[in-house]
């Protein structure tokens, strides 16, 4: 997924003092890339979903997971572990609502 903009946490470091936010910064223009990419292929008039919508999908799925890993690598955690600290985190909002 490196075409999007997204490089390893020892790349990002390298580059900077503060890795994470060098880390977000490219999460944030590799999606902004792929919206940008893939932004003529809608038609906001269409009513169908057309089947390379569903293929668009799958290609952002794929570049959203491989953030996602890729954070829960570097924050030495599991998916069940990473889904105990989103429950955790939405109970406090809720809490808060």
């Amino acid at each position: 997924m490196a075409e999007y903009g997204f490089e390893s946490k020892a790349a990002d470091e390298s580059k900077s003092g503060d890795g994470g936010l060098d880390r977000i910064s490219k999460i944030s223009h590799g999606l902004d890339d792929f919206y940008r990419e893939h932004l003529h292929e809608f038609d906001p008039d269409e009513e169908e979903n057309k089947l390379e919508y569903w293929e668009i999908f799958k290609e952002f799925e794929a570049l959203f997971e491989s953030y996602l890993e890729e954070f829960m690598e570097d924050q030495k955690l599991d998916r069940a572990e990473f889904r105990e600290q989103l429950n955790e985190v939405a109970e406090g909002v809720s809490e808060i609502l």
